[in-house]
This record gives structure tokens, sequence and C-alpha cells, in this order.
């Protein structure tokens, strides 16, 4: 091997050269993303108009909320037939996966496992 045949002090020179070439990528691709995210945080300080977040267009829903936190969730649309058939469907393919199908035979006896394998 070529690192065999190197002088020990050259090695550690080389390997000395690499970290202080990793360090230096480290710290320049760490002051790039803080540059960067001064950049972003003054864009967005720059589009905020001052406005206060006005509750009383949803007041009354939070209140309602409050008083019945079930009824929040009748606002899901029901689940149609289609969905029902798509869950079942996938249901059954992963039932039928071979991570699944270890568990049976675990439980099952050496004749039923003998006549499923022929």
């Amino acid at each position: 091997m070529i690192v065999d045949n190197l002088d020990p002090v050259l090695l550690d020179v080389f390997s000395s050269a690499g970290v202080a070439v990793a360090g230096a990528l480290t710290c320049i691709a760490y002051f790039l993303r803080q540059r960067r995210w001064r950049r972003e945080g003054e864009s967005a300080r720059a589009q905020w108009n001052g406005a206060v977040f006005d509750a009383r267009r949803v007041a009354p829903r939070i209140l309602g909320l409050r008083q019945d936190y079930a009824a929040g969730s009748t606002s899901h649309p029901p689940i149609t037939s289609k969905r029902k058939a798509l869950l079942a469907s996938t249901r059954r393919k992963m039932g039928r996966r071979a991570y699944f199908q270890r568990a049976a035979f675990e439980h099952a006896d050496s004749s039923d496992l003998e006549t499923h394998l022929q």
C-alpha cells in the first residue's frame, strides 16, 4: 500500500492538512448558512406590515370547540365506499406479505406447515 511506504512525519502532515481543510470547509459552510438565514430574516421583517392578528373572526369557532370539542371532528369528509374498499384492499395485500405470514407459521402445527410448503 502507499500508506506503508510513507514517512510517519509526512503521514502526520497529510492527516493534519486533511483535518485543516475539513475544518475550513465547515467554517465556510457555517458562515454562508448564517448569511442566508440573516437575509431570509430581513426579507420576512420587510414583508411584515405591523398588523396584529385579529381573532374576532375565529373567536366564535374557538368558543364552540371549547364547549363541544367533538363537534370539530365532523368537519372531516365522510369515508366513501371507494375509500373503504381501498383500505380493505391494502389491508389484505399487506396481510399477504411474508413478514406477516411468519407469525401464522409459528402458531401452526408442523403438519400444516408441510402441507403449505408442498
